[in-house]
């Protein structure tokens, strides 16, 4: 059969069965119909439905399904160079994510989600997964909201809990990266996804206002006790202990046009970093950040992050305190109408890792540690980025292409006795093609 016939064969036979299933539709109505004037049993309805050999329509009160696919496919071209060395250049296409995910509506306010990213690996211990969960709607005299149990997102970062979807620029940031990213020698990994109790409310008679507490495992990415360190069986594994999280949100219309939101996230983890399997060691965070917006032309907000680490310090003994922050501005310049808009975007994003150090590679898509293979890692102890671009949005978030260049300068290596001072520069030049349907 060739390629003309089979389409033809598909397609004839799709509209056979669509129109198979209306009439069987037809006839299940006329079943409950004599069913209700007891002109047939209950069990001989059933035989008949049986007998018809399809899915009948979900009738209302019954449980609704949705499936979603999202994916980004991205070109990446980067030219690093370190002091005293020539440079090294290096690219191509990768698939950046590829999710799919399902939901379910299940009577009485209840719901279930189990979400999949393809391209997910080397995690600590949840490779593939994104979430799954269950949540319920619950009302209260002073408060409402909805408790969700299973493993997801906790609230920490305001980039991350904007989402990969939504966001302006093609990744998202170091600081993103390296405090919330999976715990590995290099990132802090306090936030992202967890497994515990989720609870997301309101308080009734104060409009705008939100907040968020969770109680969690005690390292992030992890759906089973005893998780190794970064997926990897010969690194040190996880604390048998819970995290704490706490969350606020505050958002206010001063006139037509403009918005503001203003918050802070919180999250405390008495074993949450992890030196050995004897060794654990306390980490608090807390995460202010404020967005203004005007109409739906112009976003702005700014984020900062603080981490006070137990036996964070370079030797491992002593306490560090890591401090980042960023800024980022959209703002849309072109209309076209039914393709799309285009806006302008801009972020300005650093890292003082207060002598914990950190990795290039950690926190940047397709990045080295240096220009050229050398016997020791460079930890540096700074890291500043800054990116512009534009963002196409052709079908709204659904269907937009980006394009964009950042430059990154990582310096003060805080092993210094090996290096001496040195620092890294990196060129990066990307574009990528987002898909949600």
């Amino acid at each position: 059969m060739n390629i003309a016939k089979a389409i033809k064969f598909l397609t004839l036979a799709i509209a056979a069965l669509a129109s198979m299933q209306v009439a069987f539709s037809q006839d299940k109505d006329v079943l409950d119909n004599l069913c209700g004037k007891n002109i047939i049993s209950k069990d001989e309805a059933s035989k008949i439905a049986k007998d018809l050999a399809l899915v009948f329509p979900q009738k209302d009160g019954a449980i609704k399904t949705k499936v979603w696919g999202f994916a980004q496919i991205m070109s990446n071209y980067m030219y690093s160079e370190t002091t005293h060395e020539s440079g090294e250049d290096w690219g191509g296409f990768i698939l950046r994510r590829a999710y799919m995910g399902f939901l379910a509506e299940i009577p009485d306010n209840w719901k279930a989600a189990i979400d999949i990213d393809f391209c997910r690996r080397n995690t600590s211990g949840s490779d593939y997964l994104l979430n799954c969960y269950v949540a319920k709607k619950l009302d209260f005299d002073f408060t409402s909201g909805t408790l969700n149990i299973g493993f997801k997102k906790v609230q920490m970062g305001y980039e991350e809990i904007i989402g990969a979807f939504k966001i302006p620029t093609i990744d998202t940031s170091i600081v993103s990266r390296y405090f919330f990213y999976a715990q590995n020698n290099s990132r802090i990994g306090m936030g992202m996804r967890y497994t515990g109790l989720f609870w997301d409310g309101e308080v009734r008679g104060f409009d705008g206002f939100k907040y968020h507490l969770a109680l969690t495992n005690s390292m992030n990415n992890t759906i089973m006790l005893h998780s190794h360190l970064s997926g990897k069986e010969s690194n040190p594994v996880s604390a048998n202990n819970v995290n704490l999280w706490a969350a606020f949100f505050y958002s206010k219309k001063f006139c037509e046009d403009f918005k503001i939101t203003f918050g802070a996230k919180t999250g405390f983890g008495n074993q949450a970093f992890i030196v050995s399997n004897d060794k654990y060691g306390s980490i608090f965070q807390v995460n202010p950040f404020v967005e203004l917006k005007y109409k739906d032309d112009l976003t702005m907000w700014l984020e900062s992050v603080i981490s006070n680490i137990e036996y964070g310090s370079l030797d491992r003994n002593g306490y560090a305190t890591p401090v980042g922050y960023n800024f980022n501005a959209e703002y849309f310049i072109l209309d076209f109408n039914k393709y799309g808009r285009l806006s302008l975007v801009g972020r300005l994003s650093q890292i003082f890792t207060d002598g914990k150090g950190i990795l290039p590679k950690d926190v940047l898509t397709g990045a080295k540690s240096s220009s050229h293979p050398r016997p020791f890692d460079i930890y540096f102890d700074r890291a500043t980025t800054i990116y512009g671009g534009l963002c196409w949005y052709i079908r709204d978030h659904n269907f937009k292409f980006f394009a964009g260049y950042e430059y990154a300068i990582f310096d003060h290596p805080v092993n210094s006795r090996f290096f001496g001072d040195i620092e890294t520069n990196m060129h990066i030049f990307r574009t990528q093609i987002q898909l949600r349907f």
